[in-house]
């Protein structure tokens, strides 16, 4: 009853965790009886608890022939059995990535920092109502484009091969780097961070990387928070495994906005109706989203006056972001206050790395994604 309190003893048998599996113990309070607002079963609330119980993750064997390289000007060129992944020197990006003969991207993986302003961010003026705004964080729109590469090296390792970009973000002087590991078995492991600036560097609202997968890698499935869209400080969500589609991701609120984010993901997967696709796996955790509007789609829409979720273009390609974070939504209210500290990317170095793989017909995320790589 109201204002009551009792201690239950949770009916939990000691066991073994098996390696890379995480366990979680999840209460729910249901009504037990029909009321007049509610049917009998329906859950009132609920808490989600992980257990401290954890066996570490196996480590992925190392293919003892390491992948073919192929340098070029301006480009670099990994394969193996069953995959080819290109590299564009000059940028840092990933440009191509084949499961045998079929290409996955539509557009380039790259750093990214920018996110399409939701209500609150309108209130406080992160899209700059004019150039004396503090809040202005639009320098952040295009600062990816002006990533200047100062170093590339290629390194050739037992099993494996390493390419590492170093530069600037020349609008703040900013130090970046990103490290990409292609093994034999075709899995990528992808680690990027960025420094303090010589040059002011304003809260970023984003930091991560966005690509773009081909239109027929509609079917998408997670093991994160879900199943509806979660925020750094917007989390109330289960973990748990959800599927769905692309296109079902994007909410279409009256003033369109950042939409269909997805915390505290394990991994998540795009493929087509046959299975094959991209896997990515979070070390430990990602901030994903896919949509099939680009974030400029998005940004500029919500800059615009009367416009609306209809009148947005209707894209084939599949925009991804893979983050580490982005700010959060804020909300004390929405004409100018910021989210809280915890929530935002004010205070450089950041870094975070993740594991793509080439999934094929029939193969397992979770036993993949439990399997650590190095």
């Amino acid at each position: 009853a109201p204002r009551e309190h009792k201690r239950l003893a949770l009916p939990i048998q000691p066991f073994n965790p098996e390696p890379g599996v995480e366990y979680f113990v999840e209460l729910s309070f249901r009504l037990a009886s029909a009321k007049p607002w509610a049917n009998a079963g329906h859950e009132v609330a609920w808490e989600q608890f992980k257990l401290p119980m954890a066996a570490p993750a196996s480590v992925a064997k190392v293919t003892v022939k390491s992948p073919q390289v192929k340098e070029e000007v301006g480009r670099i060129t990994v394969s193996g059995p069953g995959f080819t992944a290109a590299f564009d020197r000059l940028l840092g990006q990933l440009v191509s990535l084949k499961a045998g003969e079929t290409e996955l991207l539509d557009a380039p993986l790259g750093l990214h920092f920018w996110r399409a302003p939701v209500d609150n961010d309108r209130g406080s003026r992160m899209g700059g109502a004019n150039e004396k705004d503090s809040t202005d964080l639009t320098v952040w729109r295009e600062a990816h484009r002006r990533m200047q590469i100062k170093s590339s090296t290629v390194t050739r390792k037992a099993g494996l091969v390493n390419l590492l970009f170093e530069g600037l973000l020349t609008d703040f002087a900013a130090p970046c780097r990103v490290s990409y590991s292609v093994l034999g078995s075709g899995d990528i492991l992808v680690e990027v961070s960025l420094e303090s600036g010589t040059k002011p560097m304003p809260e970023l609202p984003r930091f991560g990387m966005q690509t773009a997968l081909r239109p027929e890698f509609e079917q998408l499935s997670w093991y994160g928070k879900g199943p509806q869209e979660t925020y750094w400080d917007r989390q109330d969500a289960r973990v748990g495994f959800y599927r769905g589609t692309v296109t079902e991701q994007a909410f279409p609120y009256i003033k369109p906005g950042e939409t269909g984010n997805k915390e505290g993901v394990r991994w998540i997967a795009l493929t087509n109706t046959q299975g094959l696709g991209l896997l990515a796996i979070g070390a430990p955790l990602l901030s994903a989203n896919a949509l099939h509007h680009t974030t400029e789609d998005l940004f500029c829409a919500s800059q615009m006056s009367n416009f609306y979720p209809y009148q947005l273009p209707k894209r084939d390609a599949i925009t991804l972001n893979l983050d580490f974070k982005q700010r959060g939504l804020g909300g004390d209210n929405s004409w100018g206050f910021l989210p809280h500290d915890e929530f935002r990317l004010v205070r450089p170095p950041f870094a975070y790395s993740y594991r793509l793989h080439l999934l094929q017909a029939g193969e397992d995320p979770f036993a993949i994604a439990r399997i650590q790589g190095r």
